[in-house]
């Protein structure tokens, strides 16, 4: 199984806030603002493929700035350089479009990058917390010439009450995955799980309405993320198979390495290889 070049699916994060009235709302919640006008934002998402054929998940401008939310059911330290990735591009495709002159002796105005994770993964994160690019470069931090902050916002039904409050569209989701866990840890098979929470979800007249008409849709969504764990494991069979003339032992410690290498966070390298953590922080 390769590790690039599959197709990209939406998620049902993306589903939801790819639409502008949510993305206004949870804007607004995320910086204590009360835009109104739906029309002043604009979707700038990009579609390229970066890695894992994930493009990033929602991004608009709105009042001179670039907005990149990202949900993530997996913790991941690398979230700042992959958003100077996805910033570099969407800085490419801001120029290009609005024919700024990068070469002109004249100051040239550039909307301001702000890049969010809201993150829902099973690990035991603060409720906020900052993510550094520069945190990457060691010792050598000190000297980097550029920075890139990432806010993460803990969105584990009830964490970040007051923001999931601020924000019915934020409150919902995470009210359904939060119930999907629940369900799973209780004992229902995933789908069986899933089509339970839809339905008290459809009930609740969650999303106004939106898990009442689109009931197969959503779980396609969901099923789409809980896929991606199954991306990583296939990380790990290639990485194992690989590794494998020199020994098991030595087969999977080579697996481990290569996830690593591609961002995968510790907490599921540890969970795909049965490696203790601070085995795997030794490679």
């Amino acid at each position: 199984m390769g590790s690039t070049n599959r197709e990209y699916k939406d998620r049902l994060f993306i589903r939801i806030f790819g639409q502008k009235e949510n993305a206004l709302s949870l804007y607004n919640a995320v910086n204590g603002t009360d835009y109104q006008d739906v029309d002043a934002l604009e979707i700038f998402t990009m579609e390229d493929v970066i890695y894992l054929s994930m493009r990033n998940d929602v991004s608009f401008l709105l009042a001179g700035e670039i907005n990149l939310y990202e949900q993530q059911s997996t913790y991941n330290p690398n979230m700042p350089v992959r958003a100077l990735m996805y910033i570099g591009k969407q800085y490419e495709k801001y120029i290009n479009q609005s024919d700024i002159k990068v070469y002109s002796p004249k100051l040239q105005r550039l909307p301001v990058p702000r890049c969010i994770v809201f993150y829902n993964g099973d690990a035991d994160r603060p409720e906020q917390e900052e993510m550094r690019l520069t945190e990457a470069f060691g010792e050598k931090a000190a000297l980097s010439s550029i920075e890139l902050t990432v806010k993460v916002y803990n969105v584990n039904y009830p964490k970040n009450e007051k923001l999931l409050s601020s924000c019915k569209a934020l409150h919902d989701y995470s009210w359904f995955v939060g119930k999907v866990k629940q369900l799973k840890s209780e004992g229902l098979e995933l789908e069986d799980a899933i089509d339970r929470a839809v339905e008290m979800a459809a009930n609740e007249n969650l999303l106004d309405g939106y898990f009442m008409g689109h009931r197969a849709e959503v779980k396609d969504l969901v099923l789409t993320e809980y896929d991606e764990e199954k991306v990583m494991r296939g990380m790990y069979e290639d990485g194992l198979e690989e590794g494998h003339e020199e020994g098991l032992a030595e087969g999977i410690r080579y697996a481990a390495r290569k996830m690593k290498e591609n961002g995968i966070s510790v907490d599921l390298i540890a969970k795909c290889t049965g490696l203790k953590e601070d085995e795997i922080k030794a490679l």
